[in-house]
């Protein structure tokens, strides 16, 4: 949460879209108005399995969380 006590202001927050290994995509995301949520649209025009990276980044102290998952697309 911006200003909160992990003020998320100060963190790179960013998605990864992948496909066949390849990254495709790559964006910020914004706070979404609720405590440890962030958002962002990604538009997708190609059916297939995808694999999307989600990482935070507090450059201050190189702190780091990572998620990982994976989607198909039809």
């Amino acid at each position: 949460m911006p200003g909160g006590m992990w003020d998320s202001d100060k963190y790179d927050i960013k998605a990864l879209v992948e496909k066949n290994g390849k990254t495709i995509k790559e964006t910020g995301l914004k706070y979404s108005g609720k405590n440890s949520m962030h958002a962002a649209q990604i538009e997708l025009k190609q059916a297939g399995q995808y694999s999307l990276t989600i990482y935070a980044f507090d450059p201050s102290n190189g702190n780091t969380g990572v998620s990982k998952t994976s989607f198909k697309l039809e």
